[in-house]
């Protein structure tokens, strides 16, 4: 490879490295001043690169001249970007507000520009341009323009490097201190070399080509290095919903990028030693050793430990090195076939979660070609059986890799499907337990079981509620997949066998799943209960109230399920949470209701809850044409203890009595506390006098035996009224009024009796 190749590849990365470090600095976030001055930056690097890079490799004058046009549009802004950058990156926010700060900035770049690329072509300011076994190199003449330029850098820089000076010096912050200093050296390095390379031979007569962009990557490469460990410029965080890859992808996105260098390395081989005669066995040996070089550091690369953004640069930067020295290296044949390869780049870095490489790979393409352009301008087409080979070598890699991108855009394109049936499932369940209800409960559990079996694609789905005191289930449901059977009391029975396993692994894992109970280590007792009931598959989960388990969902399936549909499973958990917050809902809808309705110190039903009961005993009574009764009743000496004993007992007293009357009426009575020592009694479906007689005499005999009470015997009875519907009222005001007017005479009459109103 001749030595101008050499110098125009490697200006040529330098340019690519630049959009690599620009791309991983700016994040591809250019709304803010800071970035989009630094996106200038990078572009401005692209022009200069390019433009010496034609000057060196360039076929002709003509075409090294215009190279000379082009690189000071990169050179000739270059030191103008850096310290506007600089300003904004130590906020002098003031003084960027003064419009005659940008003309400072800026009108030595314009002047530049002017000088170097305008008046040559109106035949000012002309370049001598001659050509060595280096290249094309233009014999300066240090004219009053050159000093100009030399004036202006050295100024903008020293002035720069003054500005970090302060800022690290008057900065409290040691990040800040740290950028400052690592900006600092870089810009100082890079303007020592610079002058080195590009300056100094100049006044020495010595005849090498400019390539101090090569330097100046330099501080680029700093910003970039502050971005990942200073936190600079501070880049927006990715949402990893957006992201393509996932971690094992993306690893395989790097082994396919060494194997197309691999492939290739095999595929020079084949073509130029087998089929073509041409090439010097030791070149071809050196192409395809470079290409296994390549490949080995794409694997070291990737098996680094370092952040994925880090790597993505690394990788951008030496791509852009890679793409020149591939094509170049056939730059006699004008890369006619080899110059295709980007396209497998191309290809593979649409994967890449951000643009960096896929840019990088583009720019460094263009490059490449304009590069080549301008070395071999024209070449005798002459197409043989390698080009051939090659050409289908590319076609095939490019197959392989599309297929690949295909599979894994398929791929993501289903976990996108399945991400967004994921949030309606839970959205949907989410917003149908909003209204939640002791009365709705059932149905919006039952639909919440059918999204779930239907989503998971299993063949039941159960849940079970826990008593919390028992442990045992008092409420269940079960839901079934279209075509599958029910099986009366499976559910139960398999929850009552699987209760305590169940518990036991919810305390050390939130979701417990069965692929296939035939071929997984269970307890053969265990393992039979399931395959008897036709389940080969389960997945359950605990519902859990304040970190305990108040019951669990079970899925099951008369299949192995290799992949239950959604491997993580926590959508299911929400949904779990969901049903947990609608119990703890109701619990408290209950526990409200019951303190608005039942008597705090009894827990019987009060004056509201009873009136309203017997309200509604009337009205069915009229429509069957039965009897009710209502009984009003009075503790005889409840007065007597509560006031000898003291209010607590005297509390004891009233519980206990309450709950003798509770066990001495029938489960569809009512017995309510109405205030201080007096109850109510609702007796339904009374058919003769016979039964009210019967139910009264139980009732106060009950009473008539003593009460223990902290080891004391206490006596108590009772007085009452009884008022009969019809005939006593056809109200509930009525029939409780006469009931205590009839317990009044009762107690009148000499107490521990019951008196009937008619």
């Amino acid at each position: 490879m001749e030595y101008p190749i050499v110098f125009g590849i490697l200006l040529v990365a330098t340019g690519g490295s630049s959009v690599a470090c620009g791309l991983y600095a700016i994040q591809h976030n250019i709304k803010t001043p800071i970035n989009k001055i630094f996106l200038a930056l990078g572009c401005a690097m692209l022009f200069w690169c390019l433009g010496l890079a034609i000057t060196v490799v360039a076929a002709n004058e003509e075409i090294s001249a215009f190279g000379r046009r082009l690189a000071p549009i990169g050179w000739g802004t270059i030191c103008s970007l850096m310290l506007h950058f600089i300003l904004l990156l130590t906020q002098k926010d003031n003084l960027l507000k003064k419009w005659w700060i940008y003309l400072l900035l800026y009108l030595p770049s314009a002047v530049t520009i002017f000088a170097y690329t305008y008046l040559p072509l109106v035949l000012f300011n002309q370049d001598h341009l001659i050509r060595n076994q280096l290249g094309w190199l233009n014999i300066s003449q240090t004219d009053a323009w050159d000093w100009f330029y030399y004036g202006y850098c050295f100024v903008f820089i020293a002035i720069a490097i003054m500005i970090l000076y302060l800022w690290a010096k008057n900065s409290a912050s040691k990040n800040s201190k740290k950028q400052a200093d690592l900006l600092m050296i870089s810009l100082l390095l890079a303007s020592v070399f610079g002058s080195l390379t590009d300056v100094l031979p100049v006044f020495l007569k010595i005849r090498i080509p400019q390539f101090s962009p090569v330097f100046v990557l330099l501080p680029i490469a700093a910003i970039s290095y502050s971005v990942k460990y200073h936190g600079f410029m501070r880049p927006e965080a990715e949402n990893q919903n957006e992201l393509i890859l996932n971690e094992s992808a993306y690893t395989n996105v790097y082994r396919y990028i060494g194997f197309i260098f691999a492939a290739g390395s095999i595929l020079n081989l084949v073509a130029q030693l087998l089929l073509y005669n041409g090439s010097s066995v030791l070149s071809v040996f050196l192409f395809s050793g470079a290409l296994v070089v390549i490949t080995g550091l794409i694997f070291l690369i990737n098996r680094a430990k370092l952040d994925d953004t880090i790597k993505e640069m690394l990788l951008a930067a030496g791509l852009s090195f890679v793409i020149p020295v591939v094509t170049l290296w056939f730059v006699q044949f004008g890369g006619i076939t080899i110059w295709a390869f980007v396209f497998l780049l191309m290809i593979i870095c649409l994967l890449f979660n951000r643009r960096t490489i896929l840019i990088t790979v583009i720019a460094s393409a263009i490059l490449t070609q304009l590069l080549l352009w301008a070395a071999v301008p024209s070449v005798p087409l002459k197409v043989g059986k390698t080009d051939y080979i090659v050409r289908i070598g590319l076609i095939g890699l490019a197959a392989i890799l599309s297929l690949y991108v295909n599979k894994i855009y398929a791929q993501r394109l289903k976990e996108n499907a399945n991400q967004i049936s994921l949030q309606m499932l839970v959205s949907e369940t989410s917003h149908d337990f909003v209204l939640v209800s002791e009365q709705n409960f059932k149905d919006k559990v039952s639909g919440m079981l059918k999204r779930c079996g239907s989503f998971i694609q299993s063949d039941r789905a159960y849940i079970a509620l826990l008593d919390q005191e028992t442990k045992h289930i008092h409420y269940s449901l079960e839901w079934l997949a279209e075509g599958v059977s029910s099986q009366s009391g499976v559910f139960e029975e398999l929850a009552a066998d699987m209760q305590s396993t169940l518990l036991e692994q919810f305390e050390s894992h939130n979701v417990v799943k069965l692929y296939d109970t035939a071929l997984m280590p269970l307890p053969e007792k265990l393992k039979n209960q399931l395959i008897g009931r036709d389940i080969r598959a389960l997945l359950a989960l605990p519902v859990k109230k304040q970190e305990i388990i108040i019951g669990f969902l079970i899925f099951t399936a008369a299949r192995p399920l290799m992949e239950w549909r959604s491997g993580s499973f926590t959508y299911l958990e929400i949904i779990t949470n969901i049903v947990a917050d609608a119990v703890i809902k109701i619990d408290a809808e209950k526990e409200m209701n019951f303190i608005a309705y039942h008597d705090q110190l009894t827990l019987l039903p009060n004056r509201i809850l009873f009136k309203d009961r017997l309200e509604k005993a009337i009205k069915r009574a009229e429509r069957s044409k039965t009897m009710l009764v209502v009984a009003f009743l009075d503790l005889d000496s409840f007065k007597s203890v509560n006031d000898t004993m003291g209010h607590e007992l005297g509390d004891q007293l009233l519980f206990k009595a309450a709950r003798i009357l509770s066990r001495s009426i029938r489960s569809d009575d009512t017995i309510a506390r109405f205030g201080g020592d007096e109850f109510v009694i609702l007796l339904n479906d009374i058919t003769s006098k016979k039964d009210i007689i019967k139910i009264m005499d139980k009732i106060i005999d009950t009473l008539r035996k003593p009460v223990l009470l902290n080891g004391q015997k206490f006596l108590i009875s009772a007085s009452a009224g009884v008022a009969l519907y019809p005939q006593d009222g056809t109200d509930a005001e009525t029939l409780i009024k006469n009931a205590d007017i009839a317990m009044y005479n009762a107690k009148t009459g000499g107490k521990n009796q019951y008196f009937l109103c008619t």
